[in-house]
């Protein structure tokens, strides 16, 4: 993950209300390594952020999407977000979400990436999971230079 990206993410689980859960979408390349990650989106202003629950401003992360992709030929790899009060593992809700993108065939996945936050640690916990129709794998996220 590129730095930027990751400050983005820091940025917006600071702004966040400490109840209620935030997030945005991930932009990036899949490359022989790996997802390099270089753009975490916002919520977008029309976001539904609830305890349990986000549903992030679809028109706001396609308007990320097409930026992304202008300025890079970055693709929508994934999405991250806050579990305000519990650890940062895939909830139910979750799978089932990731499990319908990776259904999807229009939208091509092979795999789909989910970085969740835990702001209720102290310092914030993070953890990016690699996710496929068959098993949610915990995976190291790397942050790297900008212009590496």
């Amino acid at each position: 993950m590129k730095r930027r990206a990751w400050e983005a993410i820091r940025s917006e689980v600071a702004a966040a209300p400490d109840d209620l859960e935030t997030g945005g979408i991930l932009l990036g390349k899949d490359t022989n390594g790996g997802v390099t990650i270089s753009v975490a989106g916002d919520p977008g202003p029309n976001a539904v952020h609830e305890p349990t629950r986000f549903l992030r401003d679809l028109n706001h992360a396609q308007r990320v999407a097409a930026a992304g992709w202008e300025h890079d030929q970055s693709v929508w790899v994934g999405e991250w977000h806050t579990h305000p009060r519990s650890n940062p593992v895939p909830s139910p809700i979750d799978i089932d979400s990731y499990l319908r993108h990776l259904a999807d065939d229009e939208l091509e996945f092979d795999c789909f990436i989910s970085i969740i936050v835990s702001p209720s640690y102290e310092p914030a916990v993070a953890a990016c999971w690699v996710v496929t129709r068959d098993a949610a794998t915990l995976t190291p996220l790397t942050i790297e230079s900008d212009t590496a």
